[in-house]
Parts: C-alpha cells; sequence; structure tokens
C-alpha cells in the first residue's frame, strides 16, 4: 500500500512538474514576447522622445518668433500712432494752407483792384501834372510881376520904419499913464493900415489883370482871393522868397482903446512866439497876453500864453490878441 501511493506521489509529481514545465516554458515564451514588446516600446518611446525634443524645439522656435513678431507688432503699432499724429498735423498744415491761400486770393484781388485805382489815379496824375505845367508858368510870370512891385514896395517899407521910429522916440518921451499914448498908436496904426492898402492896390491891378486865370484856381470859383489855395495866391511866393516883406498881421486889443491895433510880424504863422510878440509890441510894463485860439471841447477861446518860445496860435491867416496890465 505504500508502494502503490508512492509511485502515485511520484506520477501526480511528474504531472505536475510536466504541467509546470509547461507553465515556465509558456511563462518564458511570454516573458520573451514581453521582452520583444518592451524593447519595441523602447524604441517607441525613444522615436516618442526624439519627437517631443524636435517639437520642443520647434516650439521654442515658434515662441522666439511669436516674440518678435510681438515686437514687431508693438513697433507698428507704435509708427502707425506717429503716422496717424503726423497725418493730422499734414491736414491741419493743409487747412492752414488752404486759409493762407484764400487769403493771399483776397489780397491779390484787393491789390488788383488797387492797382487798378493807381492805374486810374496815374492817368488824373498826369492830366493833372500838365494842368499844373501851364499854371507853373503862370505862376513864374506872376512871380516876375511881384518881383517888380517888391521892389517899388521897399521905400515904403523905409519910410514906414522912419515913421515908426519917429513914433517910438516921440511915444518915449511921455508918462506910462499919459493918455497922448492913444494918439501915437492911432498914428501908428493908421500908418500900417495905409501902407498896407496901398500895396494891396498894387496887388489888386496885377490881381485884375490875371483874374481868369486866378478864378480857374480858386477851390469854389468865387474869385474871392481870400478862398484861393495857398501856392496859387499871388503873395505867396513873394512871402516864401522874403518873409520880411510881407510876414503876419498882428491885430491886438488894449485895455484903454475900443478900437484894436494892427500890425505885422515878418515871419510865417506858426513860426511866431511870444517873444515876437513882444518885440513888436513894445511897450514898458508888465503885462498878460491872450490870443485868439480854438479848444476842441469848448470851441473858440482866449488862450494865455505865457512862455516866451512858445508858438503863437493863429486865426483866419492872422493872429488876434488882448493885452491887459498885470498889476500883481
Amino acid at each position: 500500500m505504500s508502494g502503490t501511493s508512492a509511485e502515485g506521489k511520484l506520477a501526480a509529481l511528474q504531472s505536475y512538474f510536466q504541467q509546470t514545465s509547461e507553465k515556465c516554458h509558456d511563462l518564458h515564451c511570454n516573458l520573451q514576447k514581453a521582452k520583444r514588446e518592451c524593447a519595441n516600446l523602447e524604441d517607441i518611446k525613444s522615436d516618442l522622445q526624439t519627437k517631443v525634443v524636435d517639437q520642443d524645439k520647434c516650439i521654442l522656435e515658434l515662441k522666439h518668433e511669436l516674440a518678435k513678431l510681438q515686437i514687431a507688432k508693438q513697433s507698428l503699432e507704435i509708427e502707425k500712432g506717429e503716422l496717424i499724429k503726423s497725418l493730422h498735423i499734414k491736414e491741419e498744415q493743409f487747412a492752414e494752407l488752404r486759409r493762407q491761400l484764400g487769403s493771399k486770393d483776397k489780397l491779390i484781388h484787393q491789390q488788383k483792384n488797387q492797382f487798378d485805382d493807381a492805374v486810374k489815379n496815374l492817368s488824373l496824375a498826369n492830366k493833372a501834372k500838365a494842368s499844373l505845367t501851364t499854371r507853373l508858368a503862370d505862376q513864374d510870370r506872376k512871380i516876375a510881376l511881384l518881383e517888380q512891385s517888391r521892389s517899388q514896395k521897399i521905400p515904403m517899407r523905409e519910410e514906414l520904419q522912419v515913421v515908426h521910429d519917429a513914433l517910438h522916440s516921440l511915444r518915449s518921451g511921455f508918462r506910462r499913464n499919459d493918455p497922448q499914448h492913444h494918439t501915437i498908436d492911432t498914428l501908428e496904426q493908421s500908418f500900417s493900415l495905409l501902407m498896407d492898402r496901398l500895396h494891396m492896390a498894387d496887388i489888386q491891378k496885377i490881381s485884375n489883370s490875371h483874374h481868369q486865370d486866378t478864378k480857374r484856381l480858386n477851390f469854389d470859383s468865387t474869385g474871392d482871393p481870400r478862398r484861393l489855395p495857398l501856392t496859387s495866391y499871388h503873395g505867396y511866393a513873394l512871402q516864401k522868397m522874403d518873409n520880411t516883406d510881407i510876414g503876419t498881421k498882428v491885430v491886438y486889443f488894449t485895455e484903454k482903446t475900443v478900437t484894436p491895433f494892427m500890425s505885422s510880424i515878418p515871419k510865417r504863422l506858426g513860426e511866431i512866439v511870444l517873444r515876437d510878440f513882444k518885440t513888436m509890441f513894445d511897450r514898458p510894463g508888465n503885462y498878460r497876453f491872450h490870443f485868439k485860439s480854438v479848444d476842441p471841447e469848448y470851441g473858440m477861446v482866449k488862450e494865455e500864453i505865457m512862455q516866451d518860445d512858445d508858438v503863437l496860435p493863429g486865426w483866419d491867416g492872422k493872429i488876434i490878441a488882448w493885452v491887459e496890465e498885470d498889476h500883481g
């Protein structure tokens, strides 16, 4: 019984060993197969790792390129902004140039109108020049006649000066408050008026001989010699050549007389100062001097002049004055 059981156990062990060998063989086959699969997986892994490295390199390169593109994009954005600003500036400059062009067109139009007016004025000036040339020839002829009249008036002025000196000498022989001063003033005024009338009579003779030419030179063609232009007045040329021959008329009032006195100062109106008037007045004592003038606010006034170098105001081509004794 024990022998039979041992053989059974051996057979069982052999059967188990055989089964185990088969299993080992199967396991060995499976191991080989697994090794082959692992080798294949390792190859695949190596390939995949290589591809991953390549892809990482590509991704890195793409990142670099992306960074460059972003920088380039930012640069383009900045450049775009600058171009937009430059475009706005150019548009403003263009608008300003258009405005300037419009202004230039207006200016050119105005200058063209001014040029046309200047051409018209030049044409009128040429006509006036021809007329003035004719008038100048006539004035030269009048000046020659006035020269003759002046040469005739010199002896009269010498005689008047002699009378004036004699009256001045006579005046110095009276007291300051003597009423005979009024008589001497009247004589002096009468002599001055007489000589002026004689001179005006001579001038009137010359003026009558050229009455028609003088009338064409009037501002209003009235024939009144007082309305003549200054340059066409027959005494202007003589006054311009010799101020001491005609001068400016002076009419002055005093407290002692109602009738005004008249004299002349051998200077043009506008050049006469208070010192000239005092020299002409030539009276002893202290006086205050008022002159007829025009104020922009109050109209006609009596202006007091105190400084010797102050220019005396004129009225209608002459000087009108009031002389008062200064009792202060």
